[in-house]
Formats: structure tokens, sequence, C-alpha cells
């Protein structure tokens, strides 16, 4: 959760969704298909911690299943929201409120020619390289699919031995996961030296929250103060993690949430 804070700026911000500038978002291909959760056999793990987190709307950013700080900031939000104790550890009562006995942490998919179409292409380190390119597009499937199931392409790979990833009609196990539209915010804070997003209703409640970090591309949402920006990158192991040239960024995948849950009545308070 935020730490107190030192600076608060309320910049009198709105937001303003525009279409994403680079990549569009994968297609709407046939939902996996998931396995429910055995109570008898339920483990801690990350990997399904992140799941649950993902689906009860406070992301752990790229799912990869290693504990993380994008993780433990994640537990906390959600603890927070739910009147928990704030530790940020997956306590009893925190793995029961995430319903984990209900929900398995994998489901299985099956490829489809789309999903192994392509075109992939390997990116360029440099930003004057990149800007040679038309798009910035995805380098190989298992980048795609984690796009698609938000996860890393190494985990694909640890989840999926053996398996021909660039096959169409392999069955794959994937992140079970659930994307659907976050709930309307009246309220974004984004907290710097916490590396988070959050959303709030119009009672000041928590509703959901993403990590966060500085720069980069893609999804883009606008705000009224000049050269400010919530966006989206090419590279989602490194939100929360890493910082880059101004703005704000998060997963292509949450930036495309949050862009639906607000409009340019929706102030945005940027604190460390």
């Amino acid at each position: 959760m935020p730490s107190s804070v030192s600076r608060s700026t309320l910049l009198a911000l709105s937001l303003l969704a525009s279409p994403a500038f680079a990549q569009v978002p994968p297609p709407n291909l046939p939902a996996p298909i998931a396995e429910k959760a055995d109570p008898d056999t339920a483990v801690r793990s990350a990997l399904h911690a992140q799941v649950l987190l993902d689906r009860a709307n406070f992301s752990p950013g790229q799912i990869d299943g290693e504990v993380g700080s994008n993780q433990r900031r994640a537990v906390a939000g959600f603890q927070a929201a739910h009147g928990l104790t704030v530790t940020g550890e997956l306590d009893d009562a925190t793995w029961k409120a995430l319903q984990a006995d209900t929900v398995g942490p994998l489901a299985s998919y099956t490829l489809t020619a789309e999903d192994v179409a392509g075109p992939f292409q390997p990116i360029p380190k440099g930003p004057a390289a990149q800007a040679k390119l038309r798009s910035l597009g995805f380098s190989s499937v298992e980048e795609a699919l984690g796009e698609r199931f938000h996860a890393s392409p190494e985990l694909l790979k640890v989840l999926n031995p053996g398996v021909d990833l660039t096959k169409a009609g392999s069955r794959i196990q994937v992140p079970n996961i659930a994307p659907a539209a976050l709930p309307k915010a009246a309220k974004i804070v984004v907290d710097k030296s916490d590396s988070t997003l959050q959303l709030l209703d119009a009672q000041g409640k928590l509703i959901a929250q993403v990590p966060v970090s500085s720069g980069s591309q893609r999804v883009w949402i606008d705000l009224s103060k000049p050269h400010y920006g919530l966006h989206g990158t090419p590279e989602p192991g490194h939100v929360g993690k890493t910082e880059s040239h101004g703005c704000v960024r998060m997963t292509n995948w949450d930036a495309l949430r949050v862009a639906d849950a607000v409009d340019t009545s929706v102030p945005v308070v940027m604190q460390e």
C-alpha cells in the first residue's frame, strides 16, 4: 500500500483514452477451459496467488510464478480493500478471501492457427532502431501468448515442457485468468514510491490496483498536464521494477482495462 505521503500534488488532471498506436490487443479467441481447485490438494503457490489476484482486479503485473515485489503490493492492496490486516503476505484470511478453493491456477487451451500465424520479429534494443519499425509487435509465439494470458514467456515454457508452442492444435496449460472490465473509477491515485496505480470509487474505496513504473510506449491515456500520460509497455516483466523516461507505464492488458474504467472527468493524484 502507499506509504505516508511526503509530497502529494492534486494535479486536477483528467483522463482521455486514445487508441493504441503501435500494437493492437490480441484477437478475441476462444476462452481456455478452466480447471477448478481441489481443496484437499490446493497449494499456496505464487502462481496460484497471482492468478487469483489478477482475477480480483489487484494485478500482480506479469504472472511469473515467483514471489516478488509486484505480488506483495497486489496482496497488500487486496487486503486493504477487503478490511484485512495489511501485511503483503498470503495469510489464512487473505487466502480465504481470494476464494482459492474454488478457482484453480491453470486452464487448458488449444492453440489456433491464428495464435501461431505471426508475423513475429525481434525487437531491437535501441529507441532509434525501434522508431524505424512500423509497429512494436510480438517477437515470438510465447510473447504473444504471454500477452493474452498475462504470463511471462518463460512461465509458459515451464508449464508446457516438450510442447511445440508454434503448432496449431497443441494443447497447453496457461494461467486461469478471467479478463473482465474494471469497475468505473471516480479517482485515480498514482504512488511513485510504491509503484502502484489505484482506482477508487465515489466513496473513496479502493476497487482495483495495478503495478506501474515510468516510461515506454503503446496504449496511451492522456493527462491534462503537458507531457504526462499513463500507458502500456512492450516489456511487461519490467513493470513495477524499472524506470524509464517520464510518464507512468503498466502492462498493456492493465492499461487497456484502466482506460476503459475512466473518462475525462476522473481526477488523478500523483504522489510519492
